[in-house]
């Protein structure tokens, strides 16, 4: 079963004041699926519906492209926020607000194994996602970026996202929704983002400065906290909710080496070879050519070294130096 690790980290507009806090992110790392939703502020209760939308998708993740099992599963998560909020003590300016709802982005993201039919390394999987609005995934091999989906440009991210609303007002087929279907990799680092870092990482790479997202896995939350601070303050970061989900993608590759490494310590501490294992998990998974050229290799190379050593020796007591020995 494929698996995601994952590190979220998140800062509200006001730090001081984390109850306004209206994007939300939700991850399932055993079935590789994850979420994140960016609630309008100028609606109301959208940080409850931004919740709503995430832990849903994780949940029963729903397929946009079918808009009428869509319209049923939307239908559910507005019943949830209905349920949810209370509107009880609102002033007449608010409840005013209420008859059109909360306002948010969705962005989801899944893996799938490949179907089999076609030829594909055994830590190659299928990612699939769909958004609404300008939530980002940019999907990071090695230090660099292969995509980014579905903003690719900061002016895509100046204008008003799509969003979907808590209420039903009769407008939900003439939103567009954007998806995504390829590869990835075990070892792949997958990042989901609200539109605030999303708009400085497409300006920092438009600036020839593209992020370097693999330091975010091991910051804390306080270098975090200052980081996004000193951002907002340089003006090189929207005054706004940051939301930031790193997903590491697991696989066959990565659970190999991970074996590999727990039988050379137990091989240490008890003091047994571990050739044996290896060789098991060689002839149980799937061909590795780049493994095969390595051990002929090796083998080729002792078999040149061991006739030197012959031929070197042959020399040497022919010309009586090893003679009384």
């Amino acid at each position: 079963m494929m698996q995601f690790e994952s590190r979220v980290l998140s800062l509200p507009k006001d730090p001081d004041d984390p109850r306004r806090y209206q994007d939300a992110s939700a991850v399932d790392e055993q079935r590789a699926v994850a979420a994140v939703a960016d609630g309008v502020a100028s609606a109301i209760f959208s940080g409850p519906w931004a919740e709503i939308l995430v832990a849903a998708t994780v949940r029963d993740t729903p397929d946009p492209t079918d808009r009428d099992a869509f319209d049923d599963w939307l239908t559910r998560q507005r019943e949830a926020w209905q349920r949810e909020v209370d509107g009880s003590e609102l002033n007449m300016f608010q409840k005013a607000k209420m008859r059109d709802g909360a306002f948010s982005t969705l962005l989801g993201l899944w893996l799938s194994e490949h179907d089999g039919q076609d030829q594909q390394p055994p830590d190659t999987y299928r990612m699939h996602g769909f958004a609404f609005g300008d939530s980002c995934l940019f999907h990071v091999r090695d230090g660099s970026t292969l995509r980014v989906f579905p903003m690719c440009t900061p002016e895509e991210l100046e204008a008003d996202p799509v969003v979907l609303g808590s209420i039903d007002l009769n407008r939900d087929r003439q939103l567009a929704v954007e998806t995504l279907d390829a590869d990835c990799r075990a070892g792949d680092l997958l990042v989901l983002c609200t539109d605030a870092v999303a708009l400085w990482a497409l300006q920092q790479r438009d600036e020839g400065n593209p992020p370097a997202w693999e330091k975010h896995w091991e910051m804390g939350d306080d270098e975090w906290t200052q980081w996004v601070v000193g951002l907002r303050e340089e003006g090189k970061m929207r005054f706004d909710d940051t939301t930031l989900v790193l997903l590491r993608v697991g696989g066959q590759a990565a659970a190999y080496l991970e074996g590999e490494e727990e039988n050379e310590e137990s091989g240490e501490e008890s003091g047994e070879e571990t050739t044996g294992s290896g060789v098991e998990l060689a002839e149980e998974s799937p061909s590795r050519p780049w493994l095969d050229q390595a051990v002929d290799r090796g083998a080729e190379i002792s078999r040149n070294v061991g006739s030197a050593i012959s031929k070197f020796a042959g020399r040497w007591r022919k010309d009586g130096k090893g003679k009384g020995e």
